[in-house]
């Protein structure tokens, strides 16, 4: 299969004093993932998870390389299974969990490393390869832009501090202070001889010329030939929707710079060692995010022709899955299974017209930290290992599916995954790709990027600025709900393609060509949502659609929460669910009262219009927070009654336009699912149980209730994964019955 593959590991899995006899136990256990894949294959290494092994080669091969201590490693504890029962009988089962030796205890130290040794083991590894009938294998390395090592500072801040940008805490409930690699910066004066800089550092030169030069002195000493730049090297801040200065930037002036900084590295990177591929990681929080808080233009990377790879590090149970941390019991459910991957949907739109490969992170186990995906959440993990597969973009040239899978990580410890691991790895890995390459449709809704709305959001940022526009976080939240996202498209492509509803983000900035294939194909009775602020986010034009108008209002401090009760247009199946507080929008919201779906008052919230061909909605969404450490619930407000409301709409409609979709939503029954058609005419369906934090009960299993067009309602459906048994032939609505963090694969072969 053309497709790539990477595994992730960190070098203290290695013996400096036997390379050959660390190559051969490796390729021992992990050949089976890389047979039959023709794409690139490698290996990417972690030399002491910072950038500092580059920073501060001297330019001896003989160089011990300064490596961390264990202080930061969370391994040792064997995780494996569910914990069951209700929230406070988990909790105390999660405690016993981790009772016993602390993690110091099994801490795997790094042997005495030298840059020589860094190039045998390299040497090794792809002779091991060859052997084993895998040629052109890689041997890359990432590096991380922190000024620590899991708390433990590198050497080179020490000399050079201003390498790296400091920033402190700007938005409740924000990750707290900490710092990045600014390629932008300018170093201080510095006679030590380097491996790229033979007579120094001279005073003022910018960090990213700093950093070119090393690597391509590294890249020839020690035989790299990729590198991944990671957390807070590639954006300034992960893991959170905020950047160094909260939400937003401080003005589009910063964007540029850090844009070009981070554009200079990567060409530096490129004219000192050309044959490197280059890659980069996501935050992990919502694309959204990449340009208006942490000042990087993804796609104008990606076009300057520097960039090789990009991945969004989708560790969705790393960050969804409790009792998986020895700190906490909850984790950071803004990261979790759904929200992954809707953040890889959008980026895939963003990529989409150049030439960067693009594809998810596939979790194993950690080899520092402590969750276990692979043992505490198989099935869970098949279902990302499927969807994020198949998350694709629709173009006018047809599909563009992800270029391969990055594996992270290899081993917990010392522990390599073991042969039943590799094999369902391998397996599932190997299905899924060759499935993805015989896609021929993607059922559901499809997600709408546009580069012009964004640019103009960028250009508008000031005091005040909030254009609700979150767009794939909002979507990763209301396909819990089950509504079938699987695509996304390009603004300036919807003449070109097809899709079963439309989504928009923020839509003002909107060039009028685009707004008038937009009214053409609303008119056409196309269905059509548009998400964001209706006065701060949505195009007059596209509201005026709807006869949705805005006008001002000063809402009081006391309104943060108000009470929002069902409109005429509320979806029927919903009775038993009602009236919730929630924050309103920022402006007092007019619509056709048969039109509203809930509404504060004489101010609508969401908006469904389906008179006639028309087939619209409109929401100005309910924020949410980027708690970490809090169930999922706390961070919908305390109800997720308003996102469930709106999947329910948008599945309404998909119902009218005779779709595949929700039958019915039920608030208490969250579950994710999608479809998609082949090329030989067959279809494939795959569900997942994925929620944590919605409900504090012991019954963890999910009912869903679906709707098949007519052309799928022949299907003599198969199980193709998972032991949910599969649903009946000639049925028009359909019920999957979820066990606890389960998931199917459903085939059907026409």
């Amino acid at each position: 299969m053309q497709t790539d593959r990477w595994l992730e590991m960190d070098l203290y899995w290695f013996d400096p004093a036997d390379v050959q006899a660390s190559a051969d136990r490796f390729w021992a256990r992990y050949a089976p993932l890389y047979r039959g894949v023709s794409g690139h294959r490698g290996i990417v290494l972690s030399v002491g998870l910072t950038a500092d092994f580059i920073l501060s080669y001297g330019g001896d091969p003989a160089q011990q390389i300064a490596l961390p201590g264990t202080h930061g490693q969370e391994i040792g504890h064997s995780l494996r299974g569910q914990l069951d029962g209700d929230t406070a009988q988990r909790q105390r089962a999660w405690r016993e969990r981790f009772r016993g030796a602390p993690p110091a205890a099994h801490a795997v130290a790094y042997g005495r490393w030298t840059y020589r040794d860094l190039r045998r083991l390299g040497d090794a590894m792809r002779e091991r390869a060859r052997r084993a009938g895998i040629a052109d294998f890689k041997v890359a390395t990432f590096v991380v832009g922190s000024d620590n090592a899991y708390g433990e500072p590198i050497p080179f801040v020490r000399r050079h501090p201003e390498a790296f940008t400091r920033w402190g805490e700007t938005a409740p409930g924000a990750l707290g202070s900490s710092s990045h690699f600014d390629p932008s910066n300018a170093l201080r004066a510095d006679p030590r001889p380097l491996g790229g800089l033979p007579q120094g550092i001279p005073e003022g030169l910018p960090v990213h010329a700093l950093f070119a030069a090393q690597w391509g002195a590294v890249a020839r000493a020690c035989g790299l030939d990729g590198l991944m730049l990671r957390d807070s090297f590639s954006f300034p801040r992960a893991y959170t929707r905020y950047g160094p200065w909260g939400a937003y930037l401080p003005d589009a002036a910063t964007a540029e710079r850090n844009t070009a900084g981070l554009a200079a590295l990567l060409r530096g990177v490129k004219q000192a060692a050309p044959h490197t591929l280059t890659m980069m990681y996501s935050t992990a929080a919502t694309a959204t995010a990449d340009w208006r808080a942490n000042g990087i233009d993804l796609e104008r990377i990606a076009r300057e022709g520097h960039l090789d790879i990009f991945v969004d590090q989708t560790w969705a149970g790393a960050w969804g899955e409790v009792g998986v941390r020895e700190q906490t019991f909850w984790n950071a459910p803004l990261l979790g299974w759904t929200y992954q991957l809707a953040t890889l949907l959008m980026h895939a739109a963003v990529l989409a017209d150049t030439p960067v490969r693009h594809y998810p992170l596939i979790e194993t186990f950690d080899a520092w930290e402590s969750w276990d995906t692979i043992h505490t959440a198989p099935a869970r993990l098949r279902w990302a290992i499927w969807a994020y597969s198949h998350a694709g973009v629709k173009t006018p040239r047809g599909l563009r599916m992800p270029a391969g899978a990055y594996i992270s990580w290899g081993h917990h410890g010392e522990a390599l995954l073991d042969e039943r691991d590799v094999a369902f790895l391998g397996g599932e890995l190997d299905a899924a790709a060759a499935d993805a390459a015989q896609t021929a449709d993607i059922a559901g809704p499809t997600l709408v990027y546009s580069r012009d709305a964004m640019a103009a959001q960028l250009a508008r940022i000031g005091p005040g600025f909030d254009p609700r526009d979150r767009l794939d976080e909002q979507l990763g939240t209301l396909i819990k709900w089950p509504l079938p996202l699987l695509s996304a498209t390009r603004a300036e492509w919807l003449p070109q393609v097809r899709s079963d509803l439309f989504v928009f983000g923020a839509t003002t900035g909107l060039p009028p060509g685009q707004l008038a294939d937009i009214e053409r194909l609303a008119g056409q009775g196309q269905a059509l949502a548009f998400f964001g602020a209706v006065a701060a986010g949505t195009h007059p034009a596209l509201s005026g659609l709807l006869g949705v108008s805005s006008t001002p209002h000063r809402p009081r401090v006391q309104d943060r929460m108000l009470r929002a009760t069902p409109g005429a247009a509320w979806p029927a199946h919903l009775a038993h669910a009602g009236a919730f507080d929630a924050p309103p929008p920022a402006t007092h919201l007019k619509a056709p009262d048969a039109t509203v779906v809930y509404g504060f008052g004489e101010t609508a919230g969401l908006v469904l219009d389906q008179a006639g061909r028309r087939n619209l909605a409109l929401w100005d969404p309910v924020p949410f927070f980027d708690y970490w450490y809090r169930p999922l619930k706390d961070l919908l407000n305390g109800d997720p009654t308003p996102y469930a409301v709106a999947a329910a709409t948008l599945n309404g409609q998909l119902a009218k336009a005779g779709a595949f979709g929700a039958a019915e939503v039920d608030v208490a029954q969250s579950g994710t699912v999608a479809a998609w058609t082949r090329h030989d005419g067959g279809v494939r369906l795959l569900a997942g149980n994925l929620e944590e934090g919605l409900r504090d009960d012991a019954d963890r299993r999910r009912h869903l209730s679906l709707r098949l067009p007519p052309a799928w309602q022949a299907c003599r459906w198969q199980s193709a994964g998972g032991d949910v048994p599969p649903p009946p032939t000639g049925a028009a609505r359909i019920r999957i019955d979820l066990p606890p963090q389960g998931s199917a694969l459903f085939s059907c072969e026409r």
